[in-house]
């Protein structure tokens, strides 16, 4: 099940025929292992295990869902020592040059000793689940990281160029949306949870236990109670929101309108009774995050529906 989740909009030109040429353009930008002296590379990895393949199904579908499956394969090498490696390039420099180097001499020895330490890094690749609501024209993506986020808008880019990507329209964004909440009163549907996060113009952040609608007393960390409505007015709008959507799943609704730390509480959306346990897990998914994100679409929207 998604613990996170951003969306956004997708149209695919002849829907009807994508699925019969999906596994041929997925393959087009495959995962495959670093190489020697690459950082970093991404691409569509199998389903099942996350395991690298050589050819198969890219992906999984189940009645209107689609599952697709990023990984992206990086070599960290830590600063600390990169700048360890440049010292001793920039001594042997000296040693053999009598002078200390300048700095563009310490720039070209900084691109040497990466060099040097890529191929010594370890590898780590990381998996992203991608569902794609082809009924709703929804990409649901299990993280919140504006840099993953913007990797499975490039592979799926480069995997149909006639795909289309688009922002979800909120004509209220999320900070508005909380603020309203928590100063006046959530819509039905909306519960508000246990906490909140507030973030001044400074970046301090001053996160609220047992938020109370309409402004009232919260505590912070067992202390001073203080009300949430006079952070908001001294200029610390909201940046995160425990909520509850519909009874359906519990999540951390953030600024950039995103969730964090779903958990799913209603499971009685049942899927068909010829699906299996993967079938059933990739339907719950699909079902209740395109509801929730529709739901939050209304509200920023005035009802207004994707």
């Amino acid at each position: 099940m998604f613990k996170n989740l951003t969306a956004f909009q997708i149209k695919i030109p002849g829907t009807s025929g994508f699925l019969s040429s999906l596994n041929g353009k997925l393959s087009k930008y495959q995962h495959a292992p670093l190489g020697e002296f690459e950082l970093k590379n991404a691409g569509w990895a199998s389903i099942r295990d996350g395991e690298r393949t050589s050819g198969g199904w890219l992906f999984y579908a189940y009645e209107n869902y689609i599952l697709l499956n990023l990984a992206v394969e990086k070599r960290s090498v830590p600063k600390s020592v990169l700048v360890k490696k440049v010292k001793e390039l920039a001594a042997d420099f000296e040693n053999e040059n009598g002078y200390a180097p300048g700095r563009k001499q310490v720039k070209k020895l900084a691109e040497d000793a990466l060099e040097i330490l890529i191929p010594r890094a370890f590898p780590i690749t990381k998996y992203t689940s991608v569902i794609l609501d082809l009924k709703e024209g929804l990409v649901l993506v299990d993280s919140v990281s504006t840099p993953v986020v913007d990797e499975v808008v490039k592979a799926l880019l480069k995997t149909d160029d006639a795909i289309q990507l688009t922002s979800l329209d909120f004509k209220l964004s999320a900070t508005d949306l909380m603020e309203d909440w928590i100063l006046n009163s959530p819509p039905s549907g909306i519960t508000i949870d246990d906490s909140a996060a507030f973030v001044g113009a400074d970046k301090r952040t001053v996160t609220l236990k047992n938020v109370n609608v309409g402004g009232g007393s919260v505590e912070i960390s067992n202390t001073t109670p203080i009300a949430a409505a006079e952070l908001i007015r001294n200029g610390m709008p909201p940046s995160a929101l425990a909520i509850t959507i519909n009874d359906d799943l519990s999540a951390v609704f953030t600024a950039d309108a995103g969730l964090k730390s779903i958990k799913f509480n209603n499971l009685s959306t049942e899927a068909p009774s010829d699906s299996n346990t993967f079938d059933t897990d990739l339907y719950l998914n699909g079902t209740l995050l395109s509801k929730a994100v529709k739901f939050l679409h209304a509200c920023a929207n005035e009802g207004d529906l994707i």
